[in-house]
């Protein structure tokens, strides 16, 4: 971390400023005959893609398995974070009630403290991707434990500016996006006139 901060930043851990909770793994835990067509979402790593939760193969369990987890229950705005196999890959939660699958963890920021979207940055930046790499304990799969993630130590400017750094990075997201985007409707654009001049290359249709 820096041992200069600019003036109102501060060094912290993610501890002090998101409230960890594990999903739980007692006897109420959901098995694979507690999946359901319809439900509530049950959330494991596969699920989260490019930050954000993917209902689309979301498993699914009962208001009443629901209601039996004493822990691991999200709340919109809170990040899901994966302590095995894909270590570190998180996202925000955009729905209102689900539960998590015991290789993640749920990290509930604080009010007044922490922007939940600046977390998200911070949680994919070089910094904690080195902490990730030398807290792994994992032999055969990566494992982070939720008390190492803890420790994992972050800047933090003040709130206003946690909300300005956020909206200059959506808004480069949202270039580079287009630029992408442009550039794939580009390259089908130069593909159709081609075919279109030349005909298919694999079929040869205008027997060159």
């Amino acid at each position: 971390m820096n041992k200069k901060l600019p003036e109102g930043w501060k060094e912290s851990t993610l501890e002090y400023v998101c409230d960890f909770i594990n999903g739980d793994r007692g006897k109420n835990y959901p098995s694979g005959s507690d999946i359901v067509e319809k439900g509530i979402p049950f959330i494991n790593a596969g699920h989260i893609q490019n930050n954000k939760i993917n209902l689309e193969s979301m498993n699914f369990i009962t208001k009443e398995k629901f209601a039996s987890l004493g822990s691991g229950k999200i709340q919109r705005n809170d990040i899901v974070y994966c302590l095995r196999g894909s270590l570190g890959k998180n996202g925000i939660v955009d729905i209102d009630k689900g539960a998590i699958a015991s290789s993640l963890v749920i990290m509930r920021c604080k009010k007044n403290i922490i922007n939940h979207k600046y977390l998200m940055y911070v949680l994919n930046s070089k910094s904690i991707k080195k902490q990730q790499i030398r807290d792994n304990n994992g032999s055969t799969q990566p494992n982070l434990s939720a008390s190492s993630v803890k420790q994992f130590k972050i800047n933090i400017p003040p709130l206003e500016e946690q909300e300005r750094i956020v909206s200059i990075l959506e808004r480069a997201e949202g270039t580079i996006y287009k630029r992408e985007e442009s550039l794939a409707l580009l390259d089908e654009l130069v593909k159709s006139k081609f075919i279109e001049m030349f005909g298919d290359p694999v079929l040869n249709s205008k027997k060159w």
